[in-house]
């Protein structure tokens, strides 16, 4: 496990740094209402995983529970389930081509722009159809625990990927139908490299595809399938409300100002994912308990760490990262969203815990009702801005967070104890940190670069105090062995 959490720490980590590199290219070569375009496909991306319905997640928890177990069924299994996920791809990406005009004159409010916003709509639906079969093969390779493979492949193609954007972008032309282009091609490839290598793997194996084996498949995948549409919708709801009622650029706004936030994702990711097949079976499993337990710490430190830098040095970031397009950041939509990010971060090895475990309803029903809390908030505010609609989705993941905790202390009471024990000893890090923030590192007028230096140091401060006990405990069963 050790290995694939920090391949996938390596990965994540190249992904974000990637995009810091890239995203002051785009607004600045593109300009915000391209960006807002971008911005626009990957809510469409999203969206449409709608017609994923956990097939992918559930893909990995089957070949995780039984691919030793029952090798040939399970190969049979999910050979039926690819193809019927690369029908439905080819599906979507010929709604959307249709749907183009609509999307681009309907929907869209694009304002002043130079590029032909159907043919755009038409190269996202091509995207769409290409792209959307990547998750399933990444499901694939992790329930294989191939996780540390789909890594490599991830990075060798993200690389190659965004060297061959900047050089296009430099050397031939600056448009948004180059990054369509470019994503297209490289994407298609990278999936066809996957793709090969999972055949390795499968290659004992009967090569018949019995459509039989769909039917239970796609039944279990229910609750997974609501989980996944529920989700989608906590994370995008907010962007499909900017892009009906507000103008494109102003989407543009909104996720220059979320990317910072929502990187917290990218550094949880490596944990959750590489943690989800092995918590299987908890109950009667003592190594999958040590997981959680060692896990929800873990991902309490660094989500923590992440969010008080980031608050404390979000203008210093911003200013650095992009520079004269500075005034592309809403700051205030950034701090709600951020806020929103932390808390939700403390739900995800939960969820991971009671998928795994076939406690899908209660996941559902904490999702649904915190997107409920969202629309009511909606309802009763008239003008919508960035800022009021980033509060809105803050409420949204304090409800489910509050629905967590109180589900989790029920269903597994001596589990959960450890994980809201560690969510309130780092609540506390991080009120603690504020106040002093507030009160005397906010007052202190030096350089930029100087500020920057001494957050970051009372931050490392703050957390190596409240995890003392934590380090103590790892530390000690070394200093006392018998001579």
């Amino acid at each position: 496990m050790k290995k694939d959490i920090i391949t996938n720490y390596i990965s994540q980590i190249i992904n974000i740094l990637l995009r810091f590199i890239l995203i002051p290219i785009y607004i600045s070569k593109l300009g915000v209402s391209s960006f807002g375009i971008i911005g626009f496909y990957y809510s469409i991306e999203s969206i449409l995983v709608l017609a994923d319905f956990g097939i992918g997640l559930n893909s990995n928890k089957l070949i995780a529970e039984k691919f030793k177990s029952e090798p040939t069924r399970t190969y049979e299994t999910i050979r039926s389930v690819e193809i019927f996920y690369v029908s439905v791809a080819f599906l979507i990406g010929i709604v959307v081509f249709i749907s183009s005009d609509w999307i681009a004159l309907d929907w869209l409010i694009v304002g002043d722009i130079n590029f032909d916003v159907i043919y755009v709509i038409q190269l996202m639906a091509i995207l769409l159809a290409v792209n959307w079969p990547k998750t399933l093969y990444e499901n694939f390779l992790i329930g294989l625990l191939k996780i540390s493979e789909k890594n490599y492949i991830s990075i060798f193609f993200n690389i190659l990927r965004s060297v061959i954007m900047i050089l296009c972008f430099t050397e031939l032309q600056s448009t948004i139908e180059m990054y369509f282009y470019v994503m297209i091609i490289t994407i298609l490839i990278e999936l066809i490299v996957m793709r090969v290598y999972i055949s390795f793997n499968f290659k004992n194996n009967s090569s018949n595809i019995h459509f039989k084996y769909l039917k239970p498949f796609l039944k279990n995948t229910l609750g997974l399938g609501i989980f996944s549409i529920l989700s989608l919708f906590v994370f995008q709801t907010d962007k499909f409300i900017i892009s009906k009622n507000l103008e494109i650029s102003e989407l543009g706004i909104y996720n220059a100002s979320s990317i910072i936030p929502l990187a917290m994702l990218s550094i949880i990711y490596p944990i959750v994912s590489a943690s989800f097949p092995r918590l299987v079976n908890i109950n009667s499993n003592d190594q999958a308990k040590n997981i959680f337990k060692e896990t929800t710490f873990l991902l309490a430190l660094l989500c923590s760490a992440y969010f008080l830098f980031i608050y404390s040095n979000l203008e210093f970031i911003g200013k650095f990262w992009l520079k004269e397009n500075f005034n592309t950041i809403n700051i205030s939509a950034s701090y709600f969203i951020l806020l929103g990010i932390l808390l939700h971060s403390f739900t995800n090895l939960s969820t991971n815990l009671l998928i795994a475990n076939n406690k899908s309803f209660v996941v559902n029903c904490s999702y649904l009702i915190s997107l409920i809390s969202f629309f009511i908030y909606l309802f009763f505010v008239n003008d919508l801005t960035l800022i009021k609609i980033s509060i809105g989705w803050l409420i949204c993941n304090v409800t489910l967070l509050i629905l967590y905790f109180t589900s989790l202390f029920i269903i597994y009471k001596k589990i959960s104890v450890s994980l809201i024990l560690t969510f309130l000893r780092f609540f506390t890090c991080i009120s603690f940190f504020l106040i002093f923030y507030h009160f005397v590192l906010i007052d202190i007028n030096v350089a930029p670069l100087i500020k920057f230096f001494i957050n970051s140091t009372s931050i490392i401060l703050f957390i190596f105090i409240f995890s003392l006990n934590k380090i103590i405990l790892y530390v000690k069963p070394y200093f006392n062995y018998e001579k």
